[in-house]
């Protein structure tokens, strides 16, 4: 076998560039490892857009508590709760919910009827009740803003929003995971009294949407 030939046969086995360590097969390797960057730079970016999607922004601030209702801690484990509906009823100037109720049931939900001028019903407006893990009851408007959902459910530790299922934390309502971490329901002040949890009517009347 004659030398071009031998040599056509060395470039049929090794590629039309020669050896690998050449010259133009350390090109190949070059070129083929920038494609093979490019393409974990684009996995990354789409990870990590995934993760914001999944997980909306970083978990908010904790709120402070406007609540002096407490009833024995609950343990929510492995729980899951929809809100039960409820009666509520107005007396001088007060939202009145039995807390017997509210024990059984943890998670509640009762409407404000706003008086019209003619005596008749006027308005009306969703509210929530709960109990937290350390016993502590949360009164709030039963509302996210942003999406305009009303109703609720308990998932582990966490309120959810039925709609964009947002998650904040029950004791303090921290957003946790979700796009509308900045607007749980709207906590209202409250206190435990004669078996009744009691909200000032005035706060529930007056309340205005943050967005």
């Amino acid at each position: 076998m004659g030398y071009s030939e031998r040599q056509a046969k060395r470039e049929r086995v090794l590629g039309r560039g020669g050896s690998p360590s050449g010259p133009k097969g350390f090109g190949r390797l070059w070129a083929d490892g920038r494609r093979l960057l490019f393409f974990f730079l684009v996995a990354a970016l789409v990870g990590g857009a995934a993760v914001w999607l999944l997980q909306g922004r970083e978990p908010g601030e904790k709120k402070e508590t406007r609540s002096q209702a407490y009833l024995s801690p609950v343990s929510y484990r492995g729980a899951y709760l929809e809100q039960e509906p409820v009666e509520a009823r107005v007396e001088r100037g007060q939202v009145k919910v039995s807390l017997r109720e509210i024990e059984q049931r943890r998670l509640v939900r009762f409407l404000y009827v706003k008086a019209g001028p003619d005596g008749k019903e006027g308005e009306t407006l969703p509210l929530l009740a709960y109990v937290a893990p350390s016993g502590k009851v949360v009164a709030a408007v039963s509302m996210c803003e942003p999406c305009n959902s009303t109703s609720f459910h308990i998932e582990e530790n966490h309120l959810v929003c039925n709609a964009c299922y947002t998650r904040w934390e029950l004791e303090d309502l921290r957003g946790v995971q979700g796009g509308c971490l900045e607007y749980p329901p709207d906590e209202l002040p409250s206190r435990a009294e004669d078996g009744f949890l009691v909200i000032p009517e005035e706060a529930v009347a007056g309340w205005r949407p943050r967005v």
